[in-house]
């Protein structure tokens, strides 16, 4: 149900946020970095090959920032890493008619760029969270694309007679009326009155398809077999067993 109408979920996550502290510079009060002495401040490395052939690579040391914290300068709440891992809850909002296996995207609610791959993140903002979807079968529901089907099962009496049931709907219930005559496998069509379809056209929905089982009584009584077995000798069925001689123009009581 919260996949077809939609909602709101609360979940909890473990991701990498800037420190308040240092509030992401990974450097005690009042420090500075300092250019480094590996790269000069380059933030690359350039090693000579065979053939005098150069390879030029991301400084390990200062991880291509070009600058790094003094020993003894670095925060002591992430370790000079600008960064740490922090326990949050988030606001997940699940449109309707997602379906098993999709994501959901939340933007700025992923991790946060450390100290020393600012250079890689615009602004140093944060990434995004992707939110992947497992959705739970309904017990009277089961679901095709858009469209949704439900078995309800109907007396033979108002099968063969016509009638109404009542049946649910992600509305909420609805009475749907029974044709007389109905056999077991005939199907009832609610028009767009299954789950948006997200992956079609914008606003559209997939219909709510009734599929009708009639069902017969295990065990009669004396009273219920004479009426039966009237209607047998009614509509002229020469299969059905009897337990006692009836035409068609006898009445019931």
């Amino acid at each position: 149900m919260d996949a077809a109408l939609g909602c709101v979920k609360q979940i909890t996550i473990n991701p990498v946020v800037t420190c308040k502290q240092c509030k992401g510079t990974g450097l005690k009060q009042n420090a500075k970095r300092t250019t480094c002495s590996r790269c000069s401040g380059s933030g690359v490395r350039i090693q000579m090959l065979p053939g005098g052939f150069q390879m030029a690579s991301t400084c390990d040391t200062c991880g291509g920032t070009g600058s790094q914290a003094p020993r003894g300068s670095e925060c002591p709440r992430c370790d000079g890493e600008g960064v740490h891992n922090e326990e949050k809850t988030v606001t997940v909002h699940i449109p309707a008619g997602v379906s098993d296996g999709m994501r959901v995207r939340v933007a700025g609610e992923g991790d946060a760029p450390r100290q020393s791959n600012t250079k890689s993140r615009s602004n140093g903002k944060s990434g995004d969270l992707f939110v992947h979807l497992r959705i739970q079968s309904h017990p009277a529901f089961r679901r095709k694309g858009p469209d949704i089907y439900h078995t309800v099962s109907i007396p033979m009496t108002t099968a063969a007679l016509g009638g109404s049931v009542t049946v649910p709907t992600l509305e909420g219930n609805t009475t749907i009326k029974i044709p007389a005559g109905t056999v077991s496998g005939d199907v009832i069509t609610l028009s767009k009155q299954g789950i948006v379809d997200v992956e079609g056209r914008s606003g559209t929905k997939g219909d709510y398809l009734v599929n009708l089982k009639v069902t017969t009584p295990k065990s009669l009584g004396p009273y219920e077999r004479n009426l039966l077995e009237q209607l047998a000798a009614a509509i002229g069925d020469t299969t059905a067993r009897r337990t006692q001689t009836v035409s068609s123009s006898t009445t019931s009581r």
